[in-house]
């Protein structure tokens, strides 16, 4: 039992998404460690420039209209922690694909 999942909730949740995932990612016909590597530096890249993005809209916005900066601010830091989440989530969902579902396939890695 988990003290920050008693009911085991968000623990099944997480199950469904990586499920979702694998599904997705068998269909799409990912079948070695290379490319799945190669997906897991996509989705770094595409954090690395969410986070470009979001932080100068957030700074500007805040400059331009200083009576809502705490919103702005706000809106901008949590837009960022989702993104970052999101795509840990997504990086980790992504690792266990490559340790349960490529483990046993040999490829040009493994020499």
């Amino acid at each position: 039992m988990n003290i920050n999942d008693p009911f085991g909730r968000m623990g099944k949740q997480r199950q469904r998404e990586y499920e979702a995932l694998r599904e997705q990612l068998h269909q799409v016909g990912l079948s070695n460690r290379v490319d799945a590597q190669e997906l897991i530096a996509n989705l770094e890249k595409r954090q690395r420039f969410g986070l470009v993005i979001v932080i100068p809209i957030a700074a500007l916005l805040a400059l331009l209209f200083p009576e809502f900066r705490i919103v702005t601010v706000s809106f901008g830091a949590l837009a960022c922690l989702w993104l970052v989440n999101t795509t840990r989530r997504g990086k980790m969902y992504i690792e266990r694909f490559i340790e349960e579902e490529l483990a046993d396939h040999g490829d040009s890695e493994s020499f």
